[in-house]
């Protein structure tokens, strides 16, 4: 079988990323949207992992004496789920059945995980997003291009934070995970988009453009609370 550039990136993932994805390659045949749908499967995929991952990264950060880098990981963990289940909605509302395949990650040490995280975040808004809509663009369903682009932007809103936390992530890790437990106590997450913030928006997400009623807030020792609930 031949693969194209993108999919041998897709495969050919460095081993700090969380997951590894046979390619969707399959998916293409006898749909409306052939390549609409591989992008869809592969990005499910790899939300739904990345959703479980850092579940687990979560409850090890909290064994280890971190509940701040832990309430990050739940935040992150939430907003995964939400882009995972638009993506499994949208490959619903084009009559695929069959979503993507979640991979389980290895759990580490709190410091080992944080960096992988890092990682894995830069490559989905550096490579992977970027590279999924340049593959839909000329099947032009809006509304998966949509939901795409706002899981992208959501991502890319902690882009300097993380390059800035993995420069620090070698002998300076008790520095930064100083100053992580220190402002990673608080999020705001849309339901909608899966943006998340540490200051709940005005009025509107930033991202969908929904009302702040959309966003849930995730404090460290407390269930995940409505926002409309709080006002």
């Amino acid at each position: 079988m031949n693969l194209s550039r993108r999919a041998v990136i897709r495969i050919m993932v460095r081993g700090t990323v969380l997951y590894t994805l046979m390619p969707f390659e399959i998916a293409r045949a006898g749909h409306r949207y052939p390549e609409t749908v591989a992008a869809l499967k592969f990005l499910h995929g790899i939300e739904l992992s990345v959703q479980h991952a850092y579940k687990d990264y979560a409850e090890q950060a909290r064994a280890d004496g971190y509940p701040g880098i832990g309430n990050l990981f739940r935040a992150l963990s939430l907003a995964e789920e939400i882009h995972a289940r638009n993506f499994k909605t949208l490959l619903e509302e084009l009559d695929v059945p069959e979503s993507g395949v979640l991979v389980a990650s290895e759990v580490r040490d709190t410091k080992e995980n944080l960096k992988k995280a890092i990682d894995t975040e830069l490559y989905h808004i550096e490579m992977v997003y970027p590279e999924s809509l340049e593959d839909i663009r000329d099947e032009a369903h809006a509304r998966v291009i949509r939901f795409i682009d706002y899981a992208w932007q959501s991502e890319k809103m902690h882009r300097d934070l993380l390059r800035q936390m993995r420069s620090g992530m070698g002998f300076l890790f008790k520095m930064v995970a100083g100053r992580i437990e220190k402002q990673a106590r608080k999020f705001y997450i849309c339901t909608f988009c899966g943006s998340s913030l540490e200051k709940l928006p005005e009025a509107f997400c930033p991202v969908c453009s929904e009302p702040i009623d959309q966003y849930v807030l995730v404090t460290h020792g407390k269930p995940v609370q409505k926002v409309k609930e709080l006002m």
